[in-house]
């Protein structure tokens, strides 16, 4: 099925533009790999082929279908969505029911249920292992549950590969940014604790940098907003020593009120 993203433009409700002019055409039974750093948009971009997003302005098209005009839900039947860490998708007490689920919950009837797990299983040689709790199964075994839980409830033969995991990724979600801006204020927060446990002379250069870093790497007021109060903490936590290290009086680094 044919997959074409025209001029597709998506910022964040934060301000931060994601995509900026992404054309793409996909031909049937073509395959493509998405690569790029983290933050440069690839969720952004796999969250549109599915619906979890819709473009700022631009077009997807899956086949005839338009985006814009589907649920999330109806798009399933047409795009699946496979989790690079199949332990984060299945749920499951065997196999058979967990590649059974996407097309049970589509509505098919029994027949057409049972035909597609039959193929989806055949692909993906689970055939002997239908009785089996997926995580009673090797990690590889494991990723073929997923992608078998996909292909079972897939009209067309494209398929949706999703990477990324982990905390970093769970909070660039949890803040609707992108993974790797979660990534950035994990790293952030995380050297903010050490600052505070540890290092006045430290925690000073944090107090003074950590707005100015938010600002030239994101300027995203929610990155200016969490420096604000990164450097705040700092300050409740060390103010007298700040003093004193601002005053000259006090240049010893680890001493902490």
């Amino acid at each position: 099925m044919k997959i074409a993203i025209d001029k597709l433009h998506f910022t964040y409700p934060i301000g931060l533009e994601a995509l900026k002019g992404i054309s793409l055409v996909v031909e049937p039974g073509e395959q493509v790999a998405i690569v790029g750093q983290n933050g440069a948009g690839k969720t952004t971009l796999a969250r549109h082929l599915n619906g979890l997003l819709k473009p700022t302005s631009g077009s997807v098209f899956i086949g005839d279908w338009e985006t814009t005009k589907f649920s999330t839900a109806k798009l399933a039947a047409r795009v699946g969505y496979v989790f690079q860490n199949p332990d984060e998708q299945l749920f499951s007490r065997d196999v058979v029911t967990e590649v059974s689920f996407g097309p049970r919950n589509l509505g098919y009837a029994k027949g057409k249920v049972d035909e597609l797990v039959e193929r989806a299983m055949a692909l993906t040689e689970l055939n002997g292992k239908a009785e089996a709790n997926p995580y009673d199964l090797s990690p590889a075994w494991r990723k073929m549950v997923a992608l078998a839980s996909i292909i079972g409830h897939l009209h067309s033969a494209f398929l949706g590969l999703k990477g990324g995991k982990g905390v970093a990724t769970a909070l660039g979600a949890a803040l609707g940014v992108a993974p790797g801006v979660g990534f950035t204020l994990m790293a952030l927060w995380i050297g903010a604790v050490f600052l505070w446990k540890y290092s006045s002379g430290g925690a000073l250069l944090a107090f003074a940098a950590f707005p100015l870093v938010a600002l030239i790497a994101h300027r995203s007021w929610l990155f200016i907003g969490f420096a604000g109060l990164v450097s705040l903490l700092i300050w409740i936590r060390h103010r007298d020593n700040l003093i004193r290290l601002w005053s000259g009086t006090e240049s010893r680094i680890g001493q902490t009120s």
